[in-house]
C-alpha cells in the first residue's frame, strides 16, 4: 500500500502512529506523510491533524512548512471546537 492511495483519514493516523511507536528514522517516509496530509487537507478532522501532529512531534519530524500549515489551520478556526485536552496536546505538540 502507497501512501498515494489512501483515501480516508484514518489511514495516515495509522501510518503516523505506526511510524512513531515503532520509532522510523527514514526521513523520506516522514516527508511523504507530511506531504500528502497537506496535500490532502480537506478530508482531516481536527482530531486527526492533532493526533498526526502530536506523532510527528514525538519523533521530531516535520519541516517548518507541517508547522506553518497547522499554524494556518489553527488560526483559519479548524480547531475551534475540540476538547481541552485536545487544544492541550495540539499546543504541546507545536511548541
Amino acid at each position: 500500500m502507497n501512501i498515494i492511495t489512501f483515501n480516508n483519514e484514518k489511514s495516515y493516523v495509522k501510518t503516523a502512529r505506526f511510524m512513531d511507536w515503532y520509532c522510523i528514522s527514514d526521513p523520506t517516509l516522514w516527508v511523504n506523510l507530511e506531504t500528502y496530509v497537506i496535500r490532502k487537507e480537506t478530508i482531516f478532522s481536527p482530531q486527526s491533524f492533532i493526533a498526526i501532529l502530536s506523532h510527528f512531534s514525538a519523533q521530531s519530524e516535520g519541516s517548518r512548512d507541517f508547522y506553518d500549515f497547522i499554524e494556518f489551520q489553527y488560526n483559519s478556526s479548524v480547531f475551534d471546537k475540540v476538547s481541552t485536552h485536545e487544544l492541550i496536546t495540539l499546543l504541546y505538540s507545536y511548541y
